[in-house]
């Protein structure tokens, strides 16, 4: 990991951090460690600073936003892993088929 810079602002927590494979911009949902809220950030990865995208907020009330923080995300298995499960059983379930025959 290389540092290339501050993010300008003072963070409390951060829910989630992308690259975009397609344009290489990247972006991060950031708890401002000042007010508590937490918004969308875009992050230079030339220098490291954040800009505010957009602040998230209840029913669309900004005001209202609350800490993004302790938030749980079920993983979503890639392609690979249903395919390596298949071979998996395969394996496993083809000499039971060959004993029963």
């Amino acid at each position: 990991m290389t540092l290339v810079g501050a993010l300008g602002l003072d963070v409390l927590g951060i829910a989630g951090f992308d690259i975009s494979g397609l344009t290489g911009s990247a972006y991060a949902a950031l708890t401002n460690g000042y007010t508590g809220d937490s918004s969308l950030y875009a992050i230079n990865l030339a220098t490291g600073t954040a800009s505010l995208v957009g602040a998230f907020g209840y029913g669309g009330n900004t005001s209202m936003s609350a800490p993004l923080l302790g938030i749980a995300i079920a993983a979503v298995p890639e392609p690979g892993s249903y395919a390596l499960l298949a071979m998996g059983l395969g394996v496993v379930g083809f000499p039971a088929r060959r004993r029963r025959a």
